[in-house]
Formats: C-alpha cells, sequence, structure tokens
C-alpha cells in the first residue's frame, strides 16, 4: 500500500511539473516577450518642454563701427553751429549724418534704441543727435531685418583734442525691447 501511495504521488508530481511548463510558454521558447534576450518594451511616454524667453541676435555687432567726418553743418540742419560731423559720400558730394547699418532677428516684436556714451576727452559733449530714418523695430518672425542708425555732432570741441587723425570719441549701445501693446 505504501509503494502504490508512493507511486501515485511520483505520478501526480511529474503530472505537476507538466502542467506548470505549459502553463509559462517561456520554458517553451514561445509567445513570451522575453525569451533568450531581454527586450526593452516602450511603457510609459510624456513631453518634454522648453522654457523659451524673447531672443535678440545682432549680425557681427563687435564689428560695427560708425565714423564722423567734417562735413557741412547747413547739410545737417545746424547752421552756424562749426564744426559739424556727419558723412561726406565722395563720388555724390552729399553731407549727411554717418549712418551704419544693423542686420537683427528677434523672436518678439522688437523695439530698439541707442545711446552715446563718450570716451576720454568729451569733445562732441550733448551736441549729438541719434536717428532711425526707417524706423527702429523690427517685426521679429526670426528672419534678419535691417535697421539704420544714423549720427550727427555739432560744435564739436576739437581743441579738447591733443591727438590729430581718427579718435575713439565715444561708444553707441543698442539696447531692445517688447512694444508697449506685447506682453503684460
Amino acid at each position: 500500500m505504501i509503494k502504490k501511495c508512493l507511486i501515485a504521488i511520483a505520478v501526480v508530481a511529474l503530472l505537476a511539473t507538466t502542467v506548470q511548463a505549459a502553463t509559462y510558454p517561456a520554458i517553451k521558447n514561445e509567445g513570451w516577450p522575453w525569451t533568450k534576450i531581454y527586450d526593452s518594451l516602450p511603457i510609459c511616454t510624456f513631453p518634454v518642454v522648453l522654457e523659451v524667453g524673447h531672443y535678440v541676435q545682432i549680425w557681427k555687432c563687435n564689428e560695427l563701427k560708425m565714423k564722423l567726418e567734417q562735413v557741412d553743418c547747413a547739410a545737417i540742419d545746424k547752421a552756424g553751429k562749426f564744426p559739424c560731423y556727419g558723412d561726406v559720400d565722395e563720388a555724390l558730394d552729399l553731407h549727411g549724418p554717418a549712418c551704419v547699418t544693423i542686420q537683427a532677428r528677434a523672436n518678439f516684436p522688437a523695439v530698439f534704441g541707442a545711446t552715446f556714451s563718450a570716451s576720454g576727452t568729451d569733445i562732441i559733449g550733448a551736441n549729438y543727435s541719434l536717428t532711425w530714418p526707417s524706423g527702429n523695430s523690427i517685426l521679429g518672425g526670426g528672419s534678419w531685418e535691417s535697421l539704420k542708425l544714423c549720427m550727427t555732432a555739432w560744435s564739436v570741441a576739437l581743441w579738447n583734442s591733443e591727438q590729430l587723425g581718427t579718435l575713439n570719441v565715444g561708444t553707441i549701445t543698442l539696447n531692445v525691447k517688447p512694444p508697449n501693446e506685447y506682453g503684460p
């Protein structure tokens, strides 16, 4: 009787192992995603966000330079305020403001401004004008846009200089902001 019970237990144990192998197909290498090698499975996706602020770029700003030359004071509407400075077009014999073309781009509508700061000996003083003849704003769609900044100076104090030739008399600083109707 004991022998028959042991044989019956052995047969039942053997059947349980067989059923277990049939339940888990990985043992048989079919249908289960992790068979012989482990492959990654996508289980979750989520967005990536980027904080974007206002962006402005001036093309080759460090290479911009404005050169003032002596001009006829009447040509810049400062008759009697000698000596006057602006730009002279030799080919056309025209006198007018000295101008520089600025290439700018931004990701927002941008309004530009400019200030002049004297360096070293104050030769120009407060007798200067900075103007934007074609406007001082860009649309800001990310494409390069042109701006023109011009300067004239009158009643220049040449006697304040101990040097002759081309002098660095100051720097122009560009500034930018969104228009008033843009933003909060």
